[in-house]
This record gives structure tokens, sequence and C-alpha cells, in this order.
């Protein structure tokens, strides 16, 4: 692609003018040619300047910017039924408004399921470290925050998890092996006295309406497993 000397004199004026222009567009396929110069101009700087230089770093980030505003624009994919559907043209419809190949959508797409706070901050550490972005470093970076996170808010309820299902085991076999004393040591009364009071029959059913209840409570505890995607 031939730059026009204008933005080649100016290129920091020009990342500028177009990160203004990506926020305000709306149109995939005026993205799409945003992007072509884009890249063309990231090239251009770094081959001027190298790929260390202020001007080429910007450039890039243009570009990751403007591949993000796409992957916004073409929503998510369609799903497997619709697409099935569809036929091939499924395969193909996210990419019809720009023709894009089915990696740049679904890399745009993972772009733009990146979190803004989590966005803004990688683009802020590559500025710091003065590296380049790139859609696979913050991809990286994102996934490296979730792991994080993932742990941080996982163990201590897949902790709890363990803990009631250890109580919940040693409950259903003490009950099993004598529920007359489970009974006497629940109500707090003298060893044997459920065993005075209710027949084997009401023993029998007491200990199904205890493990039933027990049963409950471990569904209300498994349900705390967060579902990792």
């Amino acid at each position: 692609m031939n730059l026009p000397e204008k933005i080649k004199q100016n290129p920091l004026q020009w990342v500028s003018d177009a990160k203004h222009q990506i926020g305000e567009c709306s149109d995939v396929g005026t993205l799409r040619e945003m992007q072509d110069q884009a890249k063309a101009m990231e090239i251009y700087l770094q081959n001027k300047l190298g790929r260390a230089s202020l001007e080429h770093r910007a450039a890039a980030e243009v570009v990751i910017l403007v591949r993000r505003r796409i992957g916004n624009l073409l929503g998510p994919p369609p799903d497997p039924a619709t697409r099935g559907a569809m036929g091939g043209a499924g395969n193909k419809s996210c990419a019809e408004p720009a023709q894009l190949s089915r990696s740049q959508t679904r890399d745009y797409r993972a772009l733009d399921r990146i979190d803004d706070v989590k966005f803004d901050a990688y683009l802020e550490d590559q500025r710091a470290t003065e590296s380049v972005p790139t859609i696979t470093g913050a991809l990286r970076a994102a996934k490296e925050d979730v792991d994080a996170e993932t742990v941080r808010d996982v163990y201590p309820k897949l902790s709890g998890l363990v803990v009631g299902v250890t109580r919940y085991t040693r409950e259903m076999v003490r009950i099993a092996k004598d529920p007359g004393e489970y009974l006497d040591e629940m109500f707090e009364v003298g060893e044997g006295a459920a065993a005075d009071v209710y027949s084997a029959d009401k023993l029998g059913s007491l200990r199904d309406a205890l493990k039933s209840a027990i049963d409950d409570a471990f569904d209300a505890i498994t349900t705390t497993v967060i579902t990792v995607k």
C-alpha cells in the first residue's frame, strides 16, 4: 500500500487521528481499510526507524486497536446449530462484511472479549517497557490474569467442598452403622435412650430422613463449584 506523504512525515499525529477514528467508526469494511493502512505504516516505520522506536510501537498499537474494534463489530460467532443450518455459508458468515479469514475473525473476536481494564493495562505495560503490542501478547496477558483470579476465587470454594464431602461421608457412615447412637448424640440424650423410645422401624425411617437431609446439604455444597471456561 502506498502511504500518503503527509502521514509518513508526521506519524504520531497520524496515530492520534487514527485512534479517534477507530472509536468513531462502525463499518467493518472501513475499519479493514484502516487496518491495512496501519499495518503498512507499522512496517514502514519499523524499516525506517527501527522496531524499538516510539513511532513504530505506536503504529503497532493502532493495528491492535483497529482489529479489536473489528472484533467488537463482528459480534459473537453463530452458534453451531445456526452454522449447521446455514451450511457452508455458516462458516463464512462472520467474514462476509470485510472478507476476513476465519483465523482473523477468531483472533479479533478474542481481542474484543478481553476486559477493557485488562486490555488497557496490557497496552500501558507495553508502553512502559517499550515493547510492541501484539494480539498474541494481549491474549496471553489476559489469560494469565484469568488463571490467577481462578486460583484466588475457586480454591477457597473447592476447599469448602472437600470439607463438606468429608463431613457428609463421615455422617453417612455413622448413620448406617448405628442410627440409634447417632440420634442419642444429636439430641444430647443418654446412651441408648433413642433405642428405648423408637422402634427399629422408626429408627430406620429417621435414618432415611437424616440421609435425605444430608444429601440435600451435599447438593447445596456442590453448587459452590465454579465452572472454569
